[in-house]
């Protein structure tokens, strides 16, 4: 890993452009044994192990689970936002418009990242 992490601060620094070690961290996916996990050095520090982090938008902890509430929450907040544009009772917009803000602003939100994170039956029915 810290042959990787070593390459990765060679091309950033030939291609310039930095990389913040003070806001990397990892995480240890399903750890099955408590023994410590090797120092990670990047520029010359090290990288903190934490229990869940955020990489593109896309929030991942130890147990890498599905967050459907957070996902459900999301989506409404989505929908929120377009009120003012019209989106919700009757006298706004029309229902073929509606379909379409729903299936092209909200749905895509809820589901971003789903397909690189397991899911089981439960989070289905959530």
């Amino acid at each position: 890993m810290n042959l990787m992490l070593k390459t990765v601060e060679e091309f950033s620094q030939r291609h310039r452009y930095d990389i913040n070690p003070s806001k990397s961290s990892y995480i240890r996916v399903n750890p099955k044994s408590p023994n410590p996990s090797p120092d990670f050095i990047l520029e010359g520090s090290r990288i903190p192990l934490d229990t869940s982090t955020t990489h593109l938008g896309v929030y991942r902890n130890t147990k890498c689970k599905v967050n459907t509430k957070d996902k459900i929450e999301l989506g409404r907040r989505t929908a929120y936002s377009l009120m003012g544009a019209g989106f919700n009772g009757k006298n706004g917009l029309k229902q073929s418009v509606k379909a379409r803000l729903w299936s092209t602003f909200v749905v895509p939100r809820m589901f971003y990242a789903l397909e690189v994170l397991p899911y089981s039956q439960a989070d289905l029915k959530a």
